[in-house]
């Protein structure tokens, strides 16, 4: 799965990471600097085929 991570500044939404190839079940990821913001936005850009159809699941964001 591909997907991206954006953070709002108030005025615009400003991409903190772009992940390629994930296919862990966990994943840490950094931003390269602190990040105050009220909203993340994740959009997946490619989604991971299995036996059953293509899915993609996000099941939960820890700061």
């Amino acid at each position: 799965m591909d997907f991206t991570i954006s953070t709002w500044n108030g005025s615009a939404w400003v991409q903190q990471a772009a992940v390629t190839g994930n296919s862990q079940v966990y994943r840490w990821i950094p931003f390269t600097a602190p990040v105050s913001t009220t909203q993340v936005q994740i959009t997946v850009t490619k989604d991971q085929p299995v036996y059953a159809g293509e899915f993609t699941r996000i099941s939960e964001l820890d700061p």
